[in-house]
């Protein structure tokens, strides 16, 4: 389940940048990140914090619905802890 959820979060983030017309570059800019930082969290090597989500939501154009449910997904990523195996 984690892991679907991350990557759920990471191709809601990409949707998000492609629909917005964003190339990596200008996100980046946009949410005072890198450009491999954007292609790193959107390829799921790299788990976004949640002020980053926050600013690649604005910087996309999200509406509040989107936001309430992205950020969402965001904070459950980042709360879930696994036990010990």
């Amino acid at each position: 389940m984690p892991d679907s959820r991350r990557d759920q979060l990471r191709a809601e983030l990409m949707r998000l940048r492609m629909q917005a017309g964003l190339g990596g570059r200008p996100l980046a800019e946009k949410i005072d990140s890198t450009q491999a930082t954007v292609s790193r969290i959107e390829r799921g090597q790299t788990l976004p914090s949640l002020p980053i989500v926050r600013a690649w939501l604005k910087a996309c154009g999200a509406d509040p619905e989107t936001t309430t449910r992205v950020v969402s997904l965001a904070e459950a990523v980042h709360t879930y802890t696994r036990g010990w195996a």
